[in-house]
């Protein structure tokens, strides 16, 4: 898992921002301590996004293709993960921050925070 926890979307880090109106997706990897993939073959995820207030605006889980709102595994043996937003959800968005909560399932149900932070949403393109 992420040493650190706290992970903010945003172009000063070199993550994507979300552009509202166009389809959007960003991956991380789950790696271990040695940088090698977490096999992740059975555990589901969820993300969380809020407004500033608190207010759950979208609850994110997995998804069985690149072309659907939610969280996509193409192989989950590799550890990695896209969190997509489809240009339908995007533009109920406005320009701003919104916090995240990432969650990872394990087979067993037992949820663990896997990454939170913000995720900031721009006007056009990047």
């Amino acid at each position: 898992m992420s040493d650190c926890k706290k992970f903010n979307f945003s172009e000063s880090n070199g993550c994507s921002n979300i552009d509202i109106d166009y389809d959007w997706s960003v991956s991380c990897t789950d790696v271990d301590e040695n940088d090698n993939p977490i096999n992740l073959n059975g555990f589901t995820s969820e993300v969380i996004i809020k407004d500033k207030n608190d207010n759950i605006l979208f609850t994110l889980v997995d998804v069985n293709d690149a072309l659907t709102t939610g969280i996509y595994m193409p192989s989950p043996s590799s550890g990695e993960m896209f969190i997509q937003m489809m240009k339908a959800d995007t533009s109920t968005l406005s320009a701003g921050n919104y916090k995240y909560e990432w969650s990872l399932i394990s087979p067993s149900g037992l949820s663990e925070l896997f990454l939170f932070g913000y995720i900031h949403a721009t006007i056009g393109v990047f």
